[in-house]
């Protein structure tokens, strides 16, 4: 409140001020590999540090009969430190993600979330282990 009454006073004053505009927030690209086991998945955790969108696209994917047709689950939550869980809504969840495949969110404020690889259960045992890329960028 003093911060608004002070500007007010002094455009009154006939200061030239300029007005202040909020920062394009940093875009930061993080980037996790790993290879998934049948029935298997794996968590990252990461921090988005204000708000803004954050994508994850799942780069490479590489199974161990190379057939690009083999889908992976790929999902973004929020991650809960306290208990090591990843929250995941029906939203922001792929069970059918090939190379390439795109998850978009946007978050309002700072926010620890994580993305997430699993086995769907669609793939035969002979496709694993499947070799993967993430990028996540965020704020």
């Amino acid at each position: 409140m003093i911060s608004a009454v002070a500007a007010l006073a002094g455009a009154g004053c006939g200061s030239d001020s300029t007005p202040t505009t909020n920062p394009t927030p940093t875009s930061v690209t993080d980037t996790f590999s790993s290879t998934l086991s049948q029935n298997g998945a794996q968590t990252f955790p990461f921090v988005a540090a204000t708000l803004g969108t954050v994508t994850v696209t799942l780069t490479t994917l590489t199974t161990a009969t190379s057939d690009p047709t083999v889908p992976v689950g790929l999902s973004l939550g929020t991650w809960d430190a306290a208990l090591g869980f990843c929250a995941v809504g029906p939203v922001f969840s792929n069970d059918s993600a090939l190379q390439g495949a795109v998850i978009t969110a946007t978050v309002s404020n700072a926010a620890n979330l994580c993305a997430r690889v699993f086995d769907p259960g669609k793939a035969a045992s002979t496709n694993f282990p499947i070799a993967y890329t993430i990028t996540v960028v965020h704020p």
